[in-house]
């Protein structure tokens, strides 16, 4: 299962995610902002959001899915994503 926390920028997500690991010890926290600064390490982001990158979206879904089937956890990620087409591709692709 993935618990994906979509809300406005300084609105609490992290503190909630938080909040629900204190609750729900099995789970594992995934911050997809991690793989943003990865990939800016490697090749310029022309627009400077990571989210606007396809490889971005597509490895944050791969990544979440990954800890899904290799530990059988829940996952929490925290994370707001603004654009519908990258909502839906994002849990498109966790779904599939």
């Amino acid at each position: 299962m993935i618990v994906w926390v979509n809300g406005a920028f300084g609105s609490g997500k992290t503190t909630l995610v938080e909040e629900l690991r204190g609750r729900w010890p099995e789970a594992l926290v995934f911050d997809p902002e991690m793989i943003g600064y990865v990939l800016r390490e490697i090749v310029e982001v022309p627009t400077g959001d990571f989210q606007d990158q396809r490889l971005w979206r597509r490895q944050v879904a791969e990544f979440a899915v990954g800890l899904v089937e290799e530990y059988r956890r829940p996952v929490l990620a925290p994370m707001t994503l603004v654009n519908p087409a990258y909502v839906d591709e994002v849990s498109g692709a966790e779904r599939r």
